[in-house]
Protein backbone atom coordinates (compact mmCIF):
# COMPACT_ATOMS: atom_id res chain seq x y z
CA UNK A 1 0.00 0.00 0.00
CA UNK A 2 1.63 3.04 -1.01
CA UNK A 3 1.24 6.57 1.13
CA UNK A 4 -1.37 8.15 -0.96
CA UNK A 5 -3.55 5.00 -0.52
CA UNK A 6 -3.30 4.90 3.04
CA UNK A 7 -3.53 8.41 3.55
CA UNK A 8 -7.54 10.24 4.33
CA UNK A 9 -8.77 12.03 1.40
CA UNK A 10 -8.41 15.56 1.67
CA UNK A 11 -11.79 17.18 2.18
CA UNK A 12 -13.12 18.72 -0.64
CA UNK A 13 -15.49 21.82 -1.60
CA UNK A 14 -17.21 23.17 -3.86
CA UNK A 15 -18.28 26.81 -5.41
CA UNK A 16 -21.36 28.13 -6.70
CA UNK A 17 -19.68 28.36 -10.30
CA UNK A 18 -18.91 24.64 -9.92
CA UNK A 19 -15.13 24.05 -9.52
CA UNK A 20 -14.00 21.68 -6.59
CA UNK A 21 -11.02 22.90 -4.07
CA UNK A 22 -9.42 20.88 -1.35
CA UNK A 23 -8.89 21.56 2.21
CA UNK A 24 -4.93 20.49 2.96
CA UNK A 25 -3.91 19.36 6.76
CA UNK A 26 -1.61 22.72 6.85
CA UNK A 27 -4.91 24.62 6.70
CA UNK A 28 -4.03 25.78 3.05
CA UNK A 29 -7.31 25.41 0.39
CA UNK A 30 -5.76 24.83 -3.37
CA UNK A 31 -7.82 24.21 -6.85
CA UNK A 32 -5.48 20.68 -7.06
CA UNK A 33 -3.97 18.46 -4.99
CA UNK A 34 -0.55 18.54 -7.34
CA UNK A 35 1.48 21.74 -6.08
CA UNK A 36 3.03 21.98 -9.32
CA UNK A 37 -0.59 22.67 -10.75
CA UNK A 38 -1.93 25.13 -7.76
CA UNK A 39 -3.53 27.48 -9.97
CA UNK A 40 -5.63 29.14 -7.05
CA UNK A 41 -5.19 28.95 -3.42
CA UNK A 42 -6.30 30.37 -0.15
CA UNK A 43 -3.90 31.01 3.51
CA UNK A 44 -6.55 29.15 5.51
CA UNK A 45 -10.00 27.47 5.19
CA UNK A 46 -11.92 30.49 6.70
CA UNK A 47 -10.36 33.17 3.97
CA UNK A 48 -11.35 30.91 1.36
CA UNK A 49 -15.20 30.47 2.93
CA UNK A 50 -15.79 33.88 3.51
CA UNK A 51 -14.64 34.51 -0.39
CA UNK A 52 -16.07 31.89 -1.90
CA UNK A 53 -19.15 30.55 -0.13
CA UNK A 54 -18.07 26.81 -0.98
CA UNK A 55 -19.42 24.09 0.24
CA UNK A 56 -18.34 20.50 1.80
CA UNK A 57 -18.55 17.94 -0.34
CA UNK A 58 -19.36 14.68 1.41
CA UNK A 59 -17.09 12.01 1.01
CA UNK A 60 -19.44 9.58 -1.09
CA UNK A 61 -20.89 12.27 -3.57
CA UNK A 62 -19.01 12.17 -6.96
CA UNK A 63 -18.08 15.25 -8.70
CA UNK A 64 -18.67 15.42 -12.01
Amino acid sequence: MTRSESAEPAPRYRTEDGFTFYALPSGRVVDNLDPDLVDMSWETLADFLATTGAVRIESGEVVS
